[in-house]
């Protein structure tokens, strides 16, 4: 049995013939809480695809629990960053978690009571039961979320992979949804892709840094070397050393470098 939950060997990917991702290289560990940060259009979300399945490398290999991307999907719990799904369609909670039932050709089988019980606790352990009955587009970008999420869950994956969870949600949502993955997280191994930075001081416990080629930090503190690969343009001294304030508290998140004269 594999030791890696994801396994990444010299990955290459380009859009049009121009290189998006190159030479990656990760192995990410069962039980890691992952967060892939990186400037726009660094390739964060086109990796996240290739984890999935969704592309396909031009070189290199991408293994799920020991086994090829196409083989593994059964493994992966996969939250998009734009879930399309029509507000005024009269769709009910529950029936959004049981979406995630269906496989490749399946039926709909609505009423099967197994799927039915399963979908109920997944959304219980979202907190978000009570709201089984409600129409999907009657509850807030939080909860919309959570549901999502749920139906992510709902097939009992080693792997729950999210691109921006957060984009269209608040302040208060935000820090309600970071928890419930951290409690997630002790169940099942998450990778988040995020521009709040207030994560990585707060509840994962691992940094990706995606521009164009990758660079893994086993802490959840951004180093230099990651800092300049996010913005090559500009000096160290511009950039960091950052802090961020969580729940009132300075948290470093990039220590100040040993060596200030080669900033």
């Amino acid at each position: 049995m594999s030791n890696s939950i994801i396994e990444i060997k010299d990955l290459q990917f380009a859009y049009s013939r121009q290189m998006t991702l190159q030479d990656i290289n990760l192995t990410i560990t069962p039980g890691d809480f992952v967060a892939m940060i990186g400037p726009n259009g660094g390739g964060k979300t086109t990796l996240l695809k290739l984890m999935v399945g969704l592309l396909e490398p031009l070189a290199g290999t991408v293994c799920i629990s020991g086994q090829p991307v196409d083989k593994a999907s059964h493994l992966i719990g996969y939250v998009p960053q734009d879930v399309s799904i029509n507000r005024s369609f009269p769709i009910s909670v529950l029936d959004v978690v049981l979406m995630g039932k269906l496989g490749p050709g399946s039926r709909w089988k609505r009423n099967r009571a197994a799927n039915r019980q399963e979908a109920m606790e997944t959304l219980d352990r979202l907190g978000m039961a009570e709201y089984a009955q409600r129409k999907i587009g009657e509850l807030s970008g939080g909860e919309r979320q959570r549901v999502f999420i749920a139906r992510a869950l709902v097939t009992n994956p080693q792997l729950l992979l999210l691109d921006e969870p957060t984009a269209n949600v608040d302040t208060e949502g935000q820090a309600e949804l970071y928890s419930i993955l951290k409690e997630l997280n002790k169940d099942i191994t998450v990778l988040v892709v995020s521009h709040e930075w207030i994560v990585i001081s707060t509840y994962v416990k691992s940094i990706a840094c995606v521009n164009r080629q990758l660079h893994f930090h086993h802490r959840p503190e951004i180093n230099a070397e990651m800092m300049q690969s996010m913005y090559p343009h500009h000096s160290l001294k511009e950039v960091c050393p950052v802090e961020l304030v969580a729940h009132g508290i300075p948290h470093r998140v990039l220590h100040t470098h040993e060596d200030e004269s080669h900033d």
